[in-house]
């Protein structure tokens, strides 16, 4: 079934279950999609880890929210559109696209010639929920998938 979240973000119409663990989700990437480094604290529990599998371990809230702060000022435009859900009595994993515009801070890395394209690549997540909180999540994605969708 469709869930409308308003918790004074924007109204995000997904298809997930009605559950604690699906709004959280929801939730969670209300928090995220805003480009806001601080929004998803509301919605992480103060012992969150995050592991990215490219990434590594990212342990507690302020370790966290500097990861996000880095990946929004390397991708200010950056989008995390999530596609489905699956749900668990602990959890949530749900499958994503993310797209951005490649900026002069990763013109290193993808090349000069490429500032001002954009770059595209999926991935899945999984949320373990500990009383409606994110208490870890763990980020699947291939490293090699953004230089792959510049030259295609």
């Amino acid at each position: 079934m469709s869930v409308d979240i308003i918790e004074g973000l924007r109204t995000m119409r997904v298809r997930c279950d009605s559950n604690e663990h699906g709004q959280a989700c929801d939730l969670l990437w209300e928090g995220v999609c805003p480009l806001d480094a601080d929004a998803p604290e509301a919605f992480l529990h103060p012992d969150a880890v995050l592991y990215d599998i490219v990434g590594g371990e990212h342990t507690g809230w302020s370790a966290i929210r500097a990861l996000f702060a880095n990946g929004i000022a390397v991708w200010p435009d950056l989008v995390l559109a999530p596609e489905q859900f699956w749900t668990s009595d602990d959890g949530v994993s749900l499958s994503w696209v993310m797209s951005a515009t490649i900026t002069e801070a990763v013109a290193a890395r993808f090349g000069a010639d490429n500032v001002g394209r954009q770059r595209r690549s999926e991935g899945m997540t999984w949320l373990r929920n500990d009383s409606g909180r994110v208490r870890r999540e763990v980020d699947y994605h291939d490293s090699g998938a953004i230089a792959r969708s510049l030259s295609a």
